[in-house]
């Protein structure tokens, strides 16, 4: 006796019918799940490998985010004129900066405030755009300090958070 097989007893056991060749149907599950890694291995690329691998480079004049603030140690300066001068200076660093590379440099940046403060008077500071102007010259001196990374400076700008003249 013979058996002949129905349409439905041929079909496997996930409910898809065998191909002509005997092999199961499933390449449309499988393109998707390429497609899918492909696609997560694409953002692991741009999101993770990318910028370790690239860096950005910034150009001359080029704007450049800002990144963390670091805030130095607190500093007590006598002035030309026999005043003390009581100090905190805050860094807005780049966002190309490194916040430990910069906490290095302390003592220098420390060193660069008693010079820039030092040669001043009290008058000098009361005044607003005396206080502006030992902001840019501590700028200058600091960017000088930290030097560049990735072609931007690494301090944009220098903030006074405790000044207190005696």
């Amino acid at each position: 006796m013979t058996a002949t097989m129905t349409p439905a007893e041929t079909a496997s056991a996930d409910g898809e019918p065998p191909a002509e060749d005997g092999k199961k149907k499933g390449g449309a599950k499988k393109l998707l799940i390429v497609v899918a890694a492909v696609l997560v291995l694409g953002a692991a690329f741009e999101l993770v490998l990318k910028p370790m691998l690239f860096p950005p480079h910034y150009k001359p004049g080029q704007p450049v985010p800002p990144g963390q603030i670091v805030s130095l140690p607190q500093n007590t300066i006598n002035l030309t004129d026999g005043h003390l001068l009581q100090v905190t200076v805050a860094l807005q660093l780049t966002e190309p900066a490194s916040p430990a590379a910069i906490a290095k440099d302390d003592p220098k940046f420390l060193n660069a405030e008693l010079t820039v403060f030092g040669a001043l008077t009290q008058p000098d500071l009361l005044n607003p755009a005396g206080r502006t102007a030992a902001q840019a010259a501590l700028l200058q001196a600091f960017q000088q300090i930290a030097g560049t990374s990735e072609g931007a400076q690494q301090i944009s700008a220098v903030y006074f958070t405790n000044f207190v003249t005696q």
